[in-house]
């Protein structure tokens, strides 16, 4: 029974200290990676449990090494995050690969402090205050900031961390639009949010398109946008642009005219405070009824 039960011992020291905590179980979906930590909890458990029979060898030293090294993957887990953090601060030009192997150690050290109860391994809880407050920090230059530019580079960092770390993603989204209204409340420029705008759109990346797009602040702004591309892109442009031999043009043309008095006159009607939707809704489905479509 001692030989059935010290080959069972050897075999959980085997496989807790050979265990790697960053693996195809725990680079995925939140709920194989807390399993996975549930289970190397359930393993970690079972190790003492064992750890009460008197063996050939030293049973206890054995399994405390196996903690060790479980507290040792994770310590490098957060060490990892520590170099992270560094950088952030610093803002040292992260890349979209330097968040991506943040956001894995991060998940894997919640899910490790949520299910490992038995490893002798404490969790820094700074991690998160330390983002938030160079978030802070980016919200003070956009109150105190005088220069555009300078108010437009801090929010453009802000929505950088918040489109790169899903986790926060909502917090400071709440933080980006509170900054904005007090933005245009300090100002007390009628058009600060505009001129604010056409500073952001001269960079043609992802992050200032996202915060005109996202931001309730830029609605009109971003509403302005859309007709000016519009106006400029009119039927005329994009019937010149059509190369199909099998499009009568001059009735494309035709077409889009009487939609366009359609949309006009409708738009014309219900631009206010106050409209009446049930009565939009209606006499929309009242004109799409009479409209036919013909080849």
């Amino acid at each position: 029974m001692l030989q059935s039960i010290s080959e069972k011992i050897q075999a959980v020291i085997t496989e807790l200290t050979s265990q790697e905590l960053i693996n195809k179980h725990t680079k995925e979906f939140f709920q194989q990676r807390d399993q996975f930590y549930n289970k190397l909890n359930g393993k970690l458990l079972e190790a003492k449990l064992l750890s009460k029979y008197e063996l050939s060898f030293n049973v206890n030293e054995a399994i405390e090494e196996c903690f060790k090294s479980i507290a040792t993957k994770a310590t490098d887990i957060h060490t990892n995050i520590n170099k992270f953090l560094k950088s952030f601060v610093e803002e040292a030009g992260l890349t979209s690969k330097d968040y991506h192997f943040f956001i894995l150690y991060y998940n894997n050290l919640l899910s490790f402090r949520q299910e490992v109860k038995g490893a002798k391994f404490e969790i820094d809880d700074k991690i998160e205050k330390e983002i938030f407050d160079k978030i802070r920090m980016w919200e003070q230059l956009v109150e105190k900031e005088s220069s555009i530019e300078n108010i437009s580079m801090s929010l453009i960092n802000m929505k950088d961390v918040s489109n790169n770390i899903p986790s926060f993603n909502v917090k400071i989204n709440q933080r980006i639009d509170e900054v904005l209204i007090n933005h245009k409340n300090r100002t007390k420029i009628t058009n600060a949010i505009s001129r604010l705008g056409a500073i952001l759109i001269q960079d043609l990346s992802c992050v200032t398109q996202s915060i005109i797009a996202e931001h309730k602040a830029f609605q009109s702004y971003a509403l302005s946008l859309f007709n000016e591309k519009i106006q400029k892109n009119d039927i005329d442009h994009a019937l010149e642009h059509l190369s199909s031999d099998c499009i009568d043009k001059s009735k494309l043309k035709m077409r889009y005219r009487k939609f366009e008095a359609i949309y006009k006159d409708l738009i014309q009607q219900n631009l206010k405070s106050n409209v009446e939707l049930n009565q939009l809704i209606l006499e929309t489905k009242r004109i799409a009824e009479d409209i036919k479509q013909t080849s």
